[in-house]
This record gives C-alpha cells, sequence and structure tokens, in this order.
C-alpha cells in the first residue's frame, strides 16, 4: 500500500507541468462565435420602379404525370 502511494504521488508530481501548462492553454483558448461566419445582408443599392408581379393571380399547376393509385 505504502509503495503504491509512492508511485501514484511521484506520477502525479512529474505530471503537474505539463497539467498546468493544459490549464493554461485552455484558458487562452477560445471557441470563435458562429455569428462570424455570416455575412451582413447589404441593403439593395436600386430600387425598382415596378413592382414584381405576386403569385397569386397565378393559375394553379397541373401535373405532367398521372398520379397513380
Amino acid at each position: 500500500m505504502e509503495r503504491s502511494l509512492k508511485i501514484t504521488r511521484s506520477i502525479t508530481g512529474d505530471l503537474r507541468p505539463y497539467q498546468e501548462m493544459f490549464e493554461e492553454l485552455k484558458r487562452e483558448q477560445r471557441q470563435l462565435p458562429i455569428t462570424m461566419f455570416f455575412k451582413k445582408k447589404q441593403p439593395a443599392a436600386t430600387s425598382r420602379a415596378e413592382p414584381e408581379p405576386t403569385t397569386s393571380s397565378m393559375k394553379s399547376v397541373t401535373r405532367a404525370w398521372p398520379i397513380m393509385s
């Protein structure tokens, strides 16, 4: 039991500098916000003189193939 504790303490002591280095790097690292990958929408520079047509006045579209039951 005493030998096991000595070995565990020795390993823990030897790894301490690496653990401290890891913790320091983890504190410095920041995750980039997802919003930085989006582009801001630019307002249209030109305005249209004519309004765009609406789809509500269009006739319904028929299927090109028959529906099989």
